[in-house]
């Protein structure tokens, strides 16, 4: 596998889950979210790059994250959505494989097992592991054609971007009619997808994997 960046979001409130705070900063099983992403990262990737970017109450993720990972700031991050978030990463990314994530997700391992990165993909979950809310993916001989809520598959909101549709995101982010700041992740992955991009799915299956929707762990 060739150098991977890895961008985690994590500018948004804590509100959803009444803690007012990073969400990657809450703990589960005496670990913050934003260690057991990082440390999964690095028993995974050869000298991954990570970029974290933060927005509310930054200044305790920059302490947290010390020399493990580069820091981006959304300092529009009340104002904006996620897809702002993404755009402030891979314009930080010297790099053209591309592995994005929430900063809300605990997750195992296992889920990045048996995977051909030498085409793009999104995990996908098919066990219930997410909300019946969230977004979900219509998958096609293997292939996402379409991410939208109330799809039972639901799209685990993690997702690897090789060369190709790398290029197509950096594309459309200098589009002057481009807003990525009033969209979520899954629109823009639609509008890789538009555009003439392509994501395999991978159910994560048994392995472990979880929103935080509850500061209550």
């Amino acid at each position: 596998l060739a150098p991977v960046q890895v961008i985690i979001l994590s500018a948004g409130v804590g509100s959803r889950t009444r803690s007012y705070e990073p969400r990657c900063l809450l703990k589960y099983n005496n670990k913050t979210i934003l260690d057991n992403q990082i440390e999964v990262i690095y028993n995974c990737f050869h000298s991954p790059q990570i970029t974290i970017v933060c927005g509310f109450d930054s200044g305790r993720i920059i302490k947290k994250i010390g020399k493990q990972g580069r820091i981006v700031e959304n300092t529009s991050y009340d104002i904006t959505n996620n897809g702002e978030s993404l755009r402030l990463g891979v314009n930080n990314s010297l790099l053209d494989n591309i592995i994005f994530m929430h900063g809300d997700l605990i997750i195992s391992e296992g889920i990045f097992e048996k995977i051909n990165y030498d085409k793009s993909f999104l995990l996908t979950d098919s066990s219930n592991k997410f909300d019946e809310k969230e977004v979900g993916v219509t998958v096609v001989n293997g292939k996402a054609t379409i991410l939208s809520y109330s799809l039972p598959t639901k799209w685990c909101q993690i997702a690897y971007l090789n060369e190709n549709e790398t290029s197509i995101l950096r594309k459309l982010f200098l589009k002057p009619d481009f807003n990525s700041k009033v969209l979520l992740t899954f629109e823009i992955i639609n509008k890789i997808i538009e555009s003439g991009g392509s994501f395999n799915c991978y159910d994560v299956g048994n392995n472990f994997i979880k929103e935080v929707n509850d500061y209550r762990l």
